[in-house]
């Protein structure tokens, strides 16, 4: 795969961090070259300056100019004075105010993505060597985010394309397009056709059952197999130990007859334990026992039962503080967390709020017989304000509700609980963004939030602009004009009027 065919999707990252620069700089204009490997040329993709976002159909040939001189030795060029420097290609530069320019290359590896020039300070003062290091530092760490960007796109459409081919189905069913859900994806994957035992960590409603069926499920081997699954906080310890390990006859006061435990049951399976941070010290004590050595007793016997079983285990504890506590053993948590997958919590992956909405509507429609079809645009914004402390379970409660009480296609700010309601319009950023102190810093954040949730929303609505907008809570033009700044829709010349395009 070529250069440029890796950052087709990252244009519009480029071009906003090109305008981030100008603005840092205190440029008059800056301008995005990409290169084009089948007529070996590069192409003018965007261009800022004083007036606005212009796009133009200008090309370079190889080898024009200073820029031609940045790509041959892969390093970015400061020009103080144009018109003292033989390598600087003076036609159709008589307008500028000033006459200091930097090159700088776009590499990633031995591919050329294109080229970055920004000309001229309003100032009229020349560039620094400072200003280059700051521009071209802020380039290679965009290009080493997009770089792994790219290679997880990749590895989560090779894994879709793999299960979707597959029996498993049921791991399609977990939505999610966040990149920590795809990481997720990928371990789950990863795990599936092994005996290795999994600690699952995620706060309430953020679906680790849903994870350890996935797990089962992803294999076609695995899920012919036994899976066993035990809520264990619902149990008392008496209850629990006879659940898990069986009992015989005359055990205990009510043991009329002998009961094979879910050990037992999920024999050359899987076994679930959910909540396993309520497990009592005597407990983990015989839970450590069958992980090490594959064998217990049941209650009230003395015959030792050997088993062969993968134990994925769920908590949302911190078993570390449980551990200073006294309350939960090292060991049994060195035994559990060989393979650990920590779920996000939905305040950390806004941009699946959408997509989340959208399936959890077709699910309780076609349950109740309804035809509600999507969320209202207040609404939709009410669902990203939200912080969530139930995660999805709250969420899916809410749409449930919502689905039963709306009288049309679109469910209204009148379906939702009166805490939905009540929510005041605020930002909210994905908390796995890095803020730094400083407004350049926060603003990029934002901007990078805000491109990633107005990308989900346009997948989900397959391109539909008006479905965008009113999932977004937002109007067409307000839509338009976040596209077009962020470089999702490119301007050209039409017949009489402005043709657009979706910068693909």
């Amino acid at each position: 795969m070529n250069g440029s065919a890796v950052y087709e999707d990252g244009k519009a990252f480029l071009a906003s961090t090109l305008q981030r620069l100008i603005g840092a700089l205190k440029a008059h204009s800056g301008s995005l070259f990409l290169f084009n490997h089948e007529n070996n040329e590069l192409v003018l993709s965007a261009y800022y300056n004083a007036k606005g976002f212009v796009l133009t159909d200008i090309k370079k040939k190889m080898g024009e100019g200073v820029a031609g001189c940045a790509i041959k030795v892969r390093t970015p060029i400061l020009v103080k004075d144009i018109d003292t420097d033989p390598r600087f290609n003076r036609n159709g530069f008589a307008h500028y105010r000033g006459k200091s320019f930097i090159s700088i290359p776009l590499y990633t590896g031995d591919h050329l993505i294109g080229l970055i020039n920004i000309t001229d300070k309003d100032s009229g003062e020349p560039f620094t060597e400072q200003d280059l290091m700051f521009a071209d530092n802020e380039l290679k760490l965009l290009l080493k985010k997009l770089e792994d960007q790219r290679t997880l796109v990749a590895e989560n459409e090779s894994l879709k394309e793999k299960l979707a081919g597959s029996s498993c189905g049921k791991f399609l069913n977990i939505t999610g397009k966040h990149p920590k859900m795809r990481k997720i994806f990928a371990l789950v994957e990863a795990v599936a056709n092994t005996r290795a035992t999994v600690l699952i960590n995620g706060e309430s409603g953020t679906g680790k059952r849903l994870i350890a069926h996935a797990i089962h499920n992803c294999d076609p081997i695995e899920q012919k197999k036994p899976f066993v699954e035990v809520s264990c906080g619902a149990l008392t310890e008496t209850l629990l130990d006879s659940e898990l390990f069986g009992h015989v006859k005359g055990a205990f006061t009510g043991a009329f007859r002998d009961r094979t435990g879910r050990f037992e049951l999920a024999d050359k399976g899987t076994i679930f334990l959910d909540e396993i941070d309520s497990f009592s010290l005597s407990m983990q004590a015989k839970l450590l026992r069958v992980i090490q050595d594959g064998e217990f007793e049941r209650v009230g016997d003395s015959k030792t039962i050997k088993v062969d079983i993968r134990i994925i285990a769920a908590t949302n504890q911190d078993l570390n503080a449980l551990i200073e506590q006294g309350k939960f053993r090292k060991d049994l948590y060195y035994r559990l967390n060989i393979i650990n997958i920590a779920l996000p919590p939905l305040r950390e992956r806004v941009s699946d709020i959408p997509l989340l909405a959208h399936d959890l509507i077709g699910k309780h429609s076609k349950q109740l017989g309804k035809d509600v079809k999507e969320v209202a645009g207040d609404v939709m914004q009410r669902f990203t304000q939200y912080s969530w402390p139930g995660n999805i379970r709250e969420m899916e409660n809410a749409i449930e509700r919502a689905t039963i009480l709306a009288k049309g296609q679109f469910i209204g700010l009148e379906d939702l609980p009166d805490y939905l309601t009540l929510v005041e319009p605020q930002l909210r950023i994905e908390s796995d963004l890095t803020l730094k102190v400083g407004g350049e810093s926060l603003k990029s954040a934002i901007k990078d939030s805000e491109y990633e949730l107005i990308m989900q929303a346009l997948e989900a609505a397959e391109g539909s602009r008006t479905k965008t907008a009113q999932s977004l809570g937002i109007d067409r033009t307000t839509l338009y004009k976040k596209m077009v700044s962020y470089g999702m829709l490119k301007v050209t010349k039409g017949k009489g009027k402005k043709a657009l395009a979706l910068a693909t």
